[in-house]
């Protein structure tokens, strides 16, 4: 399905996201000859998880504003997924009590406001504690906690932040599971100006009923089967 897809769009490169033992050189090569002849094949990786996310930083030009994450935190990277790619934010790796080399590093190449999500159970004081207050040029760097109670309001709360502007009529909801990631970051670029919210299989929390409530869309896009996000959830 991805093959065909690569050479249905066709596209003059083809990024892979991470190393050879993430992704193999093989896999590589097919994605280039899926694209077609004359196509290129780039792989963007570091080290590790913190490394690769800061290349990625690089080849967006390394903007200004930057979305700091917990290395596991995959709903809190679901919930963000259609704000960062709406506004063009960077997306960068910490663990729960520090801020790695690699992200340190990366922040203070050119970004000026870091967006943490989460609480202090996933980014707690000490790696708060820990984002640069300057970066290599010498400017100041702010930084802002998004979260909720819980990740289902936790992508309430981004939803409604003004540094996402997440002001579009049709909420897409992904299933909140940590095994729905795939779903949760393939929607992001899709969404746009649209919020991702966080659901359950058969039916809506009630923080996402409120926010479905409230905005009162006239349409609703559910991302992925009926297994994964029923029919009938609100």
């Amino acid at each position: 399905a991805t093959r065909n897809e690569i050479a249905r769009i066709g596209p003059a490169q083809v990024f892979i996201v991470g190393g050879t033992a993430v992704i193999s050189d093989l896999v590589m090569l097919q994605a280039r000859d899926a694209a077609g002849w004359g196509k290129t094949a780039t792989r963007v990786a570091g080290d590790d998880r913190f490394g690769t996310a800061r290349r990625v930083r690089e080849r967006m030009g390394r903007p200004q504003k930057t979305v700091l994450i917990q290395r596991d935190a995959v709903a809190d990277a679901m919930a963000v997924s259609s704000g960062a790619a709406h506004r063009g934010y960077s997306i960068l790796l910490c663990n729960t009590s520090s801020i790695p080399a690699e992200t340190s590093a990366a922040i203070g190449d050119g970004a000026t406001h870091v967006i943490v999500i989460g609480g202090t159970g996933t980014v707690d004081s000490v790696a708060w504690g820990q984002i640069p207050t300057s970066n290599d040029a010498g400017r100041s760097i702010s930084k802002t906690r998004v979260w909720g109670a819980n990740r289902y309001a936790t992508a309430v709360t981004v939803a409604n932040n003004g540094h996402f502007n997440l002001t579009g009529t049709r909420p897409h909801l992904v299933n909140g599971a940590d095994e729905s990631w795939p779903d949760g970051l393939c929607a992001g670029p899709l969404a746009g100006v649209n919020p991702t919210l966080l659901t359950m299989q058969t039916a809506a929390p009630v923080e996402t009923q409120a926010e479905l409530r409230r905005r009162a869309p006239s349409s609703i896009r559910l991302m992925g089967g009926a297994g994964v996000v029923g029919g009938c959830i609100w």
